[in-house]
């Protein structure tokens, strides 16, 4: 239904000291600090995880060489787009008898504010539901203790999730360096940052940025911060609806990706039939993980 006169009472006369609700500042984008932006052309997004080769054989001599025949393809993922829209009408008296300022311009507003706030919820699906609900290409779960791939497995979670404090850290560090590829050589992914709730930002500010450890009477470095171990830091996510979840962000490439078919547009018309002003906005894309390395996560009790 438009919105009416009726839902503006107030707004048609002279005399408010301010509209309130319309000036709160909004959080800044979150997303490009947990996934990599990729155009697209395409109805879907398909990518392959590849099994390179193993290690190399000695040959003896006089004899021939053994050709690898491991090499192929691990698993396959797909990701199809999406489209996200907000829309809304306003009548052509409320149009014209706003006394204020020109009330499309406000809902427009709005309707940007919206689409933002919902693209960060999206991009937070995955990792939020990434212990159960939403698995990557090898068929498991997105923070899983056993990811398979070729004969081996990784793993991007701790054996019992917890609250964040200096041995999960330095764990985690240390189970990254145990990651291997599909062949099962040995690959270089380390943490990048971290993302937390509000209820963590004091802990994970203590962690990172004290010289001495935390929590002890020792007088020993914050090897943590001594060795740059997490090298962008930390940041917080208010939008997180988990406030014992906490997300380590690592340099893996091809991991978690945001696909966008097509960027947010506006359009507006004019209705001759009943006179309403008709608003849309809308925009299609995919929040993905192709590669399960990218992150590694922990939550209280899992």
């Amino acid at each position: 239904m438009a919105i009416q006169n009726s839902q503006q009472l107030e707004q048609l006369w002279p005399g408010l000291a301010a509209l309130l609700g319309e000036k709160y500042e909004a959080y800044p984008k979150m997303w490009p600090m947990m996934y990599e932006r990729e155009a697209s052309t395409k109805a879907y997004e398909k990518s392959v995880m590849i099994k390179l080769l193993g290690l190399a054989s000695r040959k003896a001599e006089g004899k021939g060489v053994t050709p690898d025949e491991g090499a192929g393809e691990a698993y396959i993922k797909v990701s199809a787009h999406e489209v996200w829209h907000m829309a809304f009408a306003i009548t052509e008296e409320a149009m014209e008898d706003n006394q204020y300022k020109d009330v499309s311009k406000r809902y427009v507003k709005a309707a940007a504010r919206s689409m933002a706030y919902t693209q960060e919820l999206n991009a937070l699906y995955p990792i939020e539901a990434g212990f159960a609900a939403y698995t990557t290409g090898d068929g498991v779960s997105f923070f899983n203790a056993a990811h398979p791939i070729g004969s081996f497995t990784n793993s991007n979670k701790p054996t019992v999730g917890g609250d964040p404090n200096e041995t999960y850290l330095e764990n985690m560090v240390i189970q990254m360096s145990s990651w291997v590829d599909a062949r099962g050589l040995k690959i270089m992914v380390k943490p990048r940052n971290v993302m937390v709730p509000p209820s963590y930002a004091f802990t994970m500010e203590r962690l990172l940025k004290t010289a001495q450890r935390v929590g002890t009477a020792n007088n020993d470095i914050n090897a943590l911060k001594s060795m740059n171990s997490i090298p962008d830091g930390y940041f917080v996510n208010p939008l997180m609806s988990d406030s014992t979840m906490w997300v380590v962000f690592t340099n893996c490439p091809d991991s978690l990706k945001f696909y966008e078919r097509r960027a947010l547009r506006n359009k507006n018309e004019y209705d001759f039939n009943t006179g309403n002003h008709l608003w849309k906005c809308d925009q299609r894309y995919i929040y993905t993980v192709e590669d399960p390395l990218g992150a590694w996560a922990s939550k209280v009790g899992v």
